[in-house]
């Protein structure tokens, strides 16, 4: 969770406090909240609140910061799962080695690039973290990606251009790492 993140946690805290009659000073609730969201913090807001549903249900009395862990889903349950799409391309976009045909869409002529492969990348979310998903066929989560078009697929070009510009004016020095001097 971010601060971002904290008026959704109250609600959440607020109305278990309620259900289970937590009591004490409004200096204590306030001590306590901000306890609980220091502890949960590191999972995601879905998780938290996911953990805080099954609470309702479940517990018998205030839970401590450690049983609503213990009540949120975990590993691949946590991560929602691929629709059919999702798979769909996926999957493609392994068999072909996440390197896609030459396209000719309004997008790509536009940005002249209809003479280079698509790249099927990771998408990101708003942060630039990648977004892990479940595959229905498969003990491990996978990425969830997409085939880039147009002005971003000339960018990605350009990054690795520079990528391996950057790697190749840097071999000589690697070379003076790997291979030690002959001694005389």
């Amino acid at each position: 969770m971010t601060s971002a993140d904290y008026s959704d946690f109250v609600a959440m805290f607020q109305e278990l406090a309620s259900i289970f009659r937590f009591y004490g000073t409004e200096e204590q609730k306030a001590a306590a909240m901000g306890a609980y969201f220091q502890t949960l913090q590191s999972y995601p807001l879905d998780r938290v609140r996911k953990g805080y549903e099954q609470l309702k249900v479940t517990a018998t009395k205030m839970p401590v910061p450690a049983q609503w862990i213990t009540a949120m889903p975990r590993g691949d349950n946590a991560l929602p799962e691929m629709d059919w799409r999702q798979q769909k391309a996926s999957d493609e976009a392994e068999r072909l080695f996440y390197e896609g045909a030459f396209c000719h869409c309004a997008e790509c002529e536009q940005a002249n690039v209809t003479h280079l492969n698509l790249r099927y990348v990771p998408v990101q979310d708003r942060d630039g973290n990648v977004m892990p998903m479940k595959h229905p066929n498969r003990s491990q989560p996978v990425l969830l990606g997409e085939w880039l078009h147009g002005q971003r697929l000339r960018s990605w070009y350009r990054a690795r251009a520079e990528f391996y510009q950057k790697l190749e004016s840097l071999k000589p020095g690697i070379r003076q790492v790997i291979e030690p001097a002959e001694v005389g």
